[in-house]
């Protein structure tokens, strides 16, 4: 009997998203003791919790969220086992281990174990997490994967933004030191996208029991016209 296995965040004012951007907010607009009737707007960031990220995001003339043929949003995929430590590296060596059987077109999630942090320790959540350098992004672009997801905030190191994050958070980065050529500025979203793969983040459920497991991995984003991103119900069919 297949099982359908949730692998989305909830979204509430709670939920993470881009550091510099806006809170999830939801406002009723009409309730019942006036209208018989509740109904309410939301005002949020495209990349807040899970959601898919299109070429858009980087690439002036890259596709949008609305481009995505719907037979990419779902099919073949599976989870592998990457748990690390704070700011602990997915290297291609690593990904040679444990991807052995990823193949062409795959839907590939990254089980980092950061999920257990998500809305409940958000610095750690979005500034120690682990993440993929150079190596690690180039071994998913020779598997010609379809779509990179990660139980974490992005599938990039945050190394990859060392600059940013220095100046914006001395007291964290201001004494880390990393190799630029192993952690190129925004790598991980840019060599991704120029080869035609999709980038989802903040990916949850109980991805650490479906570690090593081949099934079908639906990704089904909200089909925004002209955008670069777009929320997110991602879930694993498993036989």
């Amino acid at each position: 009997m297949t099982r359908i296995i949730d692998l989305t965040h909830t979204v509430s004012p709670a939920t993470p998203r881009s550091t510099d951007h806006p809170e999830v907010e939801f406002k009723t607009v009409r309730w019942f003791s006036r209208h018989g009737i509740r109904t309410r707007t939301v005002f949020a960031s495209l990349h807040s919790g899970t959601h898919v990220d299109a070429p858009s995001l980087y690439m002036p003339d890259g596709y949008n969220i609305d481009d995505i043929p719907i037979e990419r949003l779902f099919g073949p995929g599976i989870i592998l086992d990457v748990r690390r430590d704070e700011w602990g590296v997915i290297g291609g060596a690593d990904l040679e281990t444990v991807g052995q059987d990823v193949q062409e077109g795959d839907n590939v999630i990254l089980c980092c174990g950061w999920g257990q942090y998500y809305g409940r320790d958000e610095e750690k959540y979005q500034l120690r997490s682990p993440g993929l350098d150079k190596s690690g992004v180039d071994w998913l672009v020779s598997r010609r994967v379809n779509a990179v997801g990660i139980d974490a905030s992005s599938s990039e190191h945050v190394f990859m933004r060392l600059p940013q994050w220095k100046g914006v958070r001395p007291d964290i980065f201001g004494e880390v030191d990393a190799d630029p050529a192993q952690f190129p500025n925004a790598y991980g979203h840019k060599e991704l996208f120029r080869n035609d793969i999709l980038v989802v983040d903040h990916v949850g459920g109980p991805l650490d029991s479906l570690l090593g497991v081949r099934c079908t991995i639906g990704i089904m984003c909200a089909k925004y016209g002209g955008v670069e991103g777009a929320p997110a119900r991602v879930f694993a069919l498993v036989d």
